[in-house]
């Protein structure tokens, strides 16, 4: 198989990310020879270290690290095959099909967050999963944020779909929203008929629980890919149990405030702070399931 420009440098993207944070039963990190080895074992392929070592590292670390020496299509081939291995876990076949953010980056975190004690990743549960509704007020306007959770087969990662409607008309229910807690992208009032309040924008992405059970979202907002981020601030004391989970407490968050008072009292920069953070906190309630 020939793989072409961006196959290739996603193949080195995972081999770099599996010699990275693969250990030896020593609890060593892996080196060329043994990834080599790896590879031959799982393939019947040989190849020297220093194939690999040049694939990811460059032909030489210091007189140019950026001219990498592309394996044969063999090799190549071979590197793949190994690295989508289920044991190995480190590409998916799909992600050499078209851009799949939402695979190598969680998976390497849940890998970076695992600690010494955990035999394995701590894994969401499915009461998680679902429809999660908030409501609130935006300069006079209502802003209606749903939440979908959805847990692959894998069981690792929650995948995230977010639809905010903008609602024209004024509201005067539920509390009223800091600039922060719904800021949209000024890029995308030319693609709304009357401006980006009037509408609906989508967002997808990724969530993880970590072993402490906090739960991190990363959001890509379209079509821009525009970053935002929650933050769980408290959890269900049932997240554990069979019955599905009916409220989260999230914090949205896209810029960190800004210090612009250098002479402000330490008391008047937390009390601003604060009140930026609550009114960038969400209770998100779980809601009957919906088509959009």
């Amino acid at each position: 198989m020939l793989f072409n420009d961006y196959q290739i440098e996603t193949i080195r993207t995972a081999l770099r990310a599996y010699k990275a944070y693969t250990y030896s039963p020593h609890g060593t990190g892996l080196t060329w020879l043994e990834v080599a080895a790896k590879i031959d074992a799982h393939t019947g392929v040989e190849m020297t270290p220093e194939v690999l070592r040049q694939f990811v590292e460059g032909v030489s670390k210091k007189a140019n690290p950026l001219r990498r020496r592309v394996p044969s299509p063999a090799n190549l081939e071979a590197i793949k095959s190994f690295l989508v291995q289920p044991e190995i876990d480190a590409l998916h076949e799909d992600e050499l099909k078209a851009f799949h953010f939402a695979y190598q980056a969680p998976h390497r975190m849940l890998q970076f967050l695992k600690q010494t004690f955990d035999r394995d990743p701590v894994r969401p549960p499915r009461a998680l999963e679902g429809w999660y509704r908030v409501s609130r007020v935006f300069e006079g306007r209502v802003v209606h944020i749903n939440l979908w959770l959805k847990i692959p087969a894998d069981g690792d990662i929650i995948m995230v779909s977010e639809i905010a409607d903008i609602e024209d008309a004024p509201s005067k229910s539920g509390p009223e929203s800091s600039e922060r807690a719904f800021e949209p992208d000024d890029d995308l009032d030319d693609n709304l008929d009357d401006g980006v309040y009037d509408g609906r924008v989508e967002s997808h992405g990724w969530a993880l629980l970590t072993p402490e059970d906090n739960l991190f979202f990363f959001m890509k907002e379209l079509p821009y890919s525009r970053n935002h981020y929650y933050f769980a601030l408290a959890n269900a004391a049932d997240l554990w149990s069979d019955a599905p989970v009916e409220r989260i407490s999230l914090l949205r968050h896209i810029y960190p405030y800004e210090l612009d008072d250098p002479q402000a009292s330490e008391q008047d920069v937390l009390k601003t702070i604060i009140r930026n953070v609550s009114g960038n906190t969400l209770l998100f309630t779980r809601s009957a399931a919906r088509n959009y």
